[in-house]
């Protein structure tokens, strides 16, 4: 009888730390793929990223899982920190088991983040 309240109780705590979550595919993201949430934190670092850039082309690898953002803007856009990260993390959240995915972003979709085994 006992089982209801602790399971009400985790279901709760989790709905709460889930609403408070600035990245909410992060989460995701670190149990499907952790090489590439490594990857990503790593990459996202950078506070002044633009695309197109050697350094958003080149991107990061960890473990055998590789992250980066390829695009032609003209002219380059800022890619803030926050959006690199949460926008990474969306990609690798929704991706299939080996990682590999991508999708579009940016002012006039010139942005497209990548997630890849290496």
């Amino acid at each position: 009888m006992h089982f209801l309240p602790t399971l009400l109780a985790a279901f709760t705590a989790t709905t709460a730390l889930a609403s408070s979550n600035p990245y909410p595919d992060g989460a995701a993201c670190l149990v499907k793929h952790p090489n590439i949430y490594t990857a990503i934190q790593d990459f996202c670092s950078k506070d002044n990223m633009v695309v197109p850039s050697t350094y958003a082309n080149a991107g990061k690898s960890h473990g055998g899982k590789w992250v980066g953002i390829r695009g032609n803007c003209s002219p380059p856009q800022w890619v803030p920190s926050y959006y690199c990260t949460t926008q990474l993390q969306a990609v690798c959240a929704n991706a299939p088991a080996n990682g590999d995915n991508q999708a579009t972003f940016g002012r006039n979709g010139c942005q497209t983040f990548v997630t890849w085994a290496a």
